[in-house]
């Protein structure tokens, strides 16, 4: 599996033995993801952004869940 970071506020992070870059926000980008993983709430977000282009989100913040959306596949 390929798995990309995005973060404005990081620019790289250390898991295990890997370094793995994180990339600032691309909304068009999240068309080519199977499942895009909220893990964080950032202010600088737009989630309505974030639902409009993703196929399935799984959102562990519930933060899609203020935005009285309908009609996207969000977990």
């Amino acid at each position: 599996a390929t798995v990309d970071l995005y973060d404005d506020h990081v620019s790289h992070l250390h898991i295990g033995k890997s370094n793995r870059i994180v990339h600032p926000m691309d909304y068009n980008q999240l068309k080519s993801y199977d499942l895009v993983i909220i893990l964080i709430d950032h202010d600088f977000v737009d989630y309505h952004r974030v639902l409009e282009n993703s196929r399935a989100v799984l959102d562990t913040k519930f933060i899609t869940d203020q935005t009285f959306l309908e009609n996207y596949h969000c977990i």
